[in-house]
């Protein structure tokens, strides 16, 4: 019995060491591959969850160089308010045409890479939802070298519970909320509250998930109609 025990927990043991140096370096089995592999978003294709995050890209890094600022503090909120400048939270169905032929049409939830939503703010001021907000300021912030993350998880508003994604990020050794779909200047920063739960944590080069989390759940998106309630609740009630 004491063998059989033994045996057990060797293998539970091997199994959690490898499923964190997975999640760490993006290597791994198939089984723990597809773990963090979103089906359906990006072109209606698959995607690892590192590819939405890309601070390399030569457009980011543009935009970046012109965010950064003096210190660390002054570059997020440049940042922050630089996307929440003429914002419109809105889902996404991507509707791409060829003169007058339609050759994409993206799912009502279709995550938009940064380079995406880049070119989205250029021309039409940023209209996006959680994901895409969440995306883009992270890469921003990583490519000025901000310790950002993206989460997907979900937010509780009142007794319903949302799909949501929003930034953390790390300052003066405190972690951060910055959430991207207020559509106002950030005044201060706060740290995460307690009706906020990520199931995956991400950047380019590292995902971190919960035990069990699957990225393809399907759950309700946080809907546009919540976000002056979000807002009252991040206010303090203001």
């Amino acid at each position: 019995m004491n063998i059989l025990l033994g045996t057990i927990c060797i293998i539970v043991a091997t199994f959690l060491f490898y499923e964190g140096l997975a999640i760490r370096t993006g290597t791994g089995g198939i089984g723990i591959q597809k773990r963090y592999t979103v089906d359906d978003k990006l072109f209606n294709g698959k995607a690892y969850l590192r590819e939405f995050i890309q601070p390399t890209q030569p457009e980011i890094q543009n935009i970046a160089k012109q965010l950064k600022r003096a210190t660390p503090q002054d570059t997020v909120i440049a940042t922050y308010n630089w996307l929440e400048n003429n914002y419109q939270y809105a889902t996404d169905k991507i509707k791409i045409y060829n003169g007058n032929v339609l050759i994409f049409e993206g799912n009502d939830d279709t995550w938009n890479l940064p380079t995406q939503s880049a070119g989205i703010k250029k021309y039409n001021g940023f209209k996006g939802d959680c994901e895409d907000g969440t995306f883009l300021l992270t890469s921003l912030l990583r490519a000025n070298g901000i310790n950002a993350w993206a989460n997907i998880g979900t937010v509780k508003i009142g007794e319903k519970i949302y799909g949501h994604a929003w930034t953390t990020v790390y300052l003066n050794g405190e972690r951060c909320l910055l959430e991207t779909t207020l559509g106002k200047p950030i005044k201060n920063f706060q740290p995460v509250p307690d009706i906020y739960s990520a199931e995956f944590t991400f950047n380019e080069s590292i995902v971190k998930a919960k035990l069990g989390a699957d990225i393809n759940k399907k759950i309700d998106p946080l809907p546009p109609a919540k976000i002056p309630e979000l807002r009252k609740i991040l206010n303090n009630g203001n």
